[in-house]
């Protein structure tokens, strides 16, 4: 589900969706160059909000174990982008069908 060239996915677990119901914040995997401006630029285009502010950071992979043998593998590093969007507004990540 990627939503632009920019935005790849919204994170839905149980820390960002308590973040979105009590400070009004969103948080979504973007790529690696993604800059905060272009984040707050797609935002406004997809939803049709205003962020008032932008936090991003790099998450390191981890190590995880093939099964089945002694190996270990390194799951690629990746980019959160945590919005803050204006009072009143929302963003419905979970449209009803």
């Amino acid at each position: 589900m990627q939503l632009s060239n920019n935005i790849i996915k919204p994170i839905l677990s149980e820390k960002s969706l308590g973040k979105t119901s009590a400070e009004n914040r969103y948080i979504f995997q973007i790529t690696m160059k993604t800059s905060k401006g272009q984040v707050s630029e797609d935002i406004k285009k997809i939803f049709g909000v205003e962020c008032v502010s932008v936090w991003t950071s790099v998450v390191p992979g981890k190590r995880r174990r093939i099964t089945g043998t002694r190996k270990f593998m390194k799951t690629p590093r990746w980019k959160k982008a945590i919005i803050s969007i204006k009072a009143g507004q929302s963003i419905n990540l979970m449209p009803k069908e």
